[in-house]
């Protein structure tokens, strides 16, 4: 099959878009698209759980729709959301909690944490490709959030793949201004940094999740209360 521009193939023939942009909003662009267009299930492949949540939240708001998260351990909660959509129980089970995105009315985001272990069970990938179909009538999404995803050979062309890119240097940027913020408030620490200083720094994490530069981050400044100019092979290493 031929793909289409912007998008290629996964394994197996997976719908799969990659290589986007990475900026904060062109990523929440493409997925606004793809989202208006009816595409039902998603799997957004990434380590970086919150950056994802919160991307999807804010989409969520700008399209006035329900924000709905799972996890094994929680189960099924309202996350935030315009509409009332009442949770009698946590809806622990991946089965029930399919069946329910099925029957839930109101217009919402429903994502699904580390769902891909499950996918290997036949029950799980009958209902979650049933529910693909009852979706596309809805202005309901599924969100598959995970590192990876195998997809069994019947979801294939079911589940669209998309990639959340690394963040990108205007978003490193802020991370870091954000920390030596916090890092001021205390009178022990000290900030002796000139812009290209700052801009090899972070350029330094580039790369990274935000998580692991905030790591650096604090690493380099917890080993002597500073952060400065001789931070900057600290931070290469």
């Amino acid at each position: 099959s031929t793909a289409s521009p912007g998008r290629n193939l996964g394994k197996g023939g997976s719908p799969r878009y990659s290589g986007l942009v990475p900026e904060p909003d062109k990523m929440t662009a493409d997925l606004d698209l793809l989202v208006r267009a009816r595409y039902p299930l998603l799997a957004l492949l990434t380590y970086e759980e919150r950056r994802a949540s919160d991307l999807l939240g804010a989409l969520a708001r700008r399209q006035k729709k329900n924000l709905l998260q799972w996890d094994v351990n929680d189960g099924l909660r309202l996350v935030e959301g315009p509409h009332h959509q009442p949770l009698n129980d946590p809806l622990k089970e991946p089965l029930e909690v399919l069946r329910a995105i099925v029957q839930f009315t109101p217009p919402s985001f429903y994502i699904l944490k580390d769902f891909h272990p499950y996918l290997k069970r036949p029950e799980v990938a009958r209902q979650l490709r049933d529910c693909a179909y009852a979706l596309q009538r809805s202005f309901k999404t599924v969100f598959l959030l995970s590192p990876e995803m195998e997809l069994p050979v019947e979801l294939e062309k079911a589940v669209t793949l998309v990639d959340l890119p690394v963040p990108d240097e205007a978003a490193m940027g802020k991370l870091f201004e954000d920390f030596l913020g916090g890092a001021r408030k205390h009178e022990r620490v000290r900030v002796d940094l000139n812009p290209a200083d700052r801009e090899r720094i972070v350029r330094g994490v580039m790369g990274l999740t935000l998580e692991e530069a905030e790591r650096v981050f604090s690493r380099a400044l917890l080993k002597d209360l500073k952060i400065d100019g001789g931070d900057v092979s600290a931070v290469l290493e």
